[in-house]
Parts: structure tokens; sequence; C-alpha cells
């Protein structure tokens, strides 16, 4: 991301992150290859990127972000209830409340 973004859109998406990662500290991990539902900061920033979800949902602010993110991860809790997809991550993200590192759909919704 850093060299590719721009500035404006790295400081939102920075921002962002940081702000999900303080709101729910127990679900981000160090390790680049953390295990599900964890998530890493800088891969979660990378994805927000790549998968370009500010210029899809004209986003242009780090509390738009934010709120799209809660929103997304309201989301995958709703689309897990329904699958019945019962695990030992279900587990730990419905313990935790935070949904967004079962899987990257909510990415490109």
């Amino acid at each position: 991301m850093p060299g590719i973004a721009k500035l404006s859109d790295r400081r939102i998406i920075d921002g962002a992150a940081q702000n999900i990662k303080k709101t729910y500290p127990i679900m981000f991990k160090p390790s680049q290859n953390c295990r599900v539902p964890h998530l890493n900061v800088d891969n979660l920033r990378d994805a927000i990127f790549a998968a370009g979800v500010l210029k899809r949902h004209g986003i242009k602010s780090q509390k738009a972000l934010v709120k799209w993110m809660i929103e997304a991860n309201l989301k995958m809790e709703e689309k897990y209830r329904r699958g019945g997809e019962w695990s030992v991550a279900w587990d730990k993200a419905t313990k935790h409340e935070f949904y967004l590192g079962l899987d990257s759909t909510w990415l490109y919704d």
C-alpha cells in the first residue's frame, strides 16, 4: 500500500484500521499468518486497499470507513448465524463480537 495509495487514502485506511484494532484488541495478532478469526492490522489495511473499498463505497473519512466496517461486522454475524457454521473460530468471534476475521467476503460487498 505505501507508495501505491494516495496519502489521503492511506490516512483514512490507517486510521480506521487502528480504530477497529483498538475497539477489538483481542482479535488482532502481530503475526501476518494469524489463524481465523483473528486479523493482523497490516493485512487488514492491505486488504481494504486491494479490495477498493474506499472507491466502491465513496468513503472519504476514517469515521465513514469505521462505520462501514462496523456494518460489515454485523452483516458477517448475520451471515454466519444463518449458515449455522459453528466452530471454535465462530465461538471466539461470538464471544468478542468480531466477525470480520471469519472470511474476507465482507470486503467485496
